[in-house]
């Protein structure tokens, strides 16, 4: 597996209205991925990439969250 130093986020851009779970962008760096977003640049499509240390920092973000009953974010 090639390691990455550079977290990555799939979006298609191509969907830019109905989108199921959308993208802001600025400058090619996400700033807000939601639900609940009535502009946007495109769609997530799923796919994201981190290196190890994104991937800490995430996993510790969702344990704190779900410790703190937060099951709707």
């Amino acid at each position: 597996m090639q390691k990455t130093n550079i977290p990555r986020v799939c979006i298609d851009s191509s969907i830019c209205c109905n989108g199921d779970y959308n993208v802001q962008v600025n400058n090619d760096r996400i700033l807000v991925m939601s639900k609940n977003l009535e502009t946007y640049y495109g769609e997530y499509v799923g796919i994201t990439k981190l290196g190890s240390n994104s991937a800490k920092k995430l996993k510790a973000s969702v344990e704190q969250m779900v410790n703190s009953g937060m099951y709707d974010q």
